[in-house]
């Protein structure tokens, strides 16, 4: 999903005060893909059909400031998501591909213990059905803390993919970053803000 997910999109803007904003961000006549902004001190609450969200920014920031931000940035300030306070979900076949990637790296200067080590944690990782419990986060979980320093080493905790394969950004906080930066595109196409 991008810009053009909003391509009939119409942005009504309201400035309350310094501290409060309102945006509301949609296709006249539809609620598809529809988002409501409401920024108030630094806190953006975005609602609507591409569900809901909460991000905090300290100190106050407008409307303007925040659409300028990158999307790592603006996915750091989120607070609260459909899926509580992480901005991230859980995709399994992402973390297949993590964990194929993972026992299939044989490049980069490994030497033969190197290995030979992988393919002895690859061995171990099957050994423990490591491989069905990548298809849910909670279950994961529970395999990583029974499991990993044995199958990993200390590899399961230094590289993060290993802990989390399977998170994958929300679509939904990618729109709410790209649709801010689409209404404010053309807002200031029209008239400044």
């Amino acid at each position: 999903m991008n810009a053009d997910t909003f391509k009939d999109h119409v942005a009504k803007y309201e400035k309350h005060s310094d501290h409060l904003e309102t945006l509301e961000w949609k296709k006249p006549g539809s609620s598809i893909y529809a988002i409501w902004y409401v920024r108030q001190y630094g806190t953006l609450m975005v609602f609507g059909d591409c569900y809901e969200a909460i991000y905090q920014w300290y100190p106050d920031m407008s409307f303007r400031s925040m659409a300028d931000t990158n999307l790592d940035y603006f996915v750091s300030k989120c607070k609260a998501s459909p899926h509580g306070r992480k901005p991230e979900i859980w995709d399994s076949a992402a973390a297949h591909t993590c964990l194929k990637e993972y026992f299939g790296q044989t490049s980069g200067g490994m030497d033969e213990d190197d290995l030979a080590m992988l393919k002895k944690q690859e061995e171990e990782f099957e050994d423990l059905s490591g491989w069905r419990y990548l298809d849910n986060e909670f279950e994961w979980n529970h395999w990583v803390y029974d499991n990993a320093s044995d199958v990993f080493g200390s590899d399961w905790y230094e590289d993060t993919s290993l802990a989390r394969p399977g998170m994958i950004l929300d679509p939904c906080i990618r729109l709410h970053h790209v649709g801010l930066k689409a209404a404010f595109e053309q807002l200031e196409s029209n008239k400044p803000v």
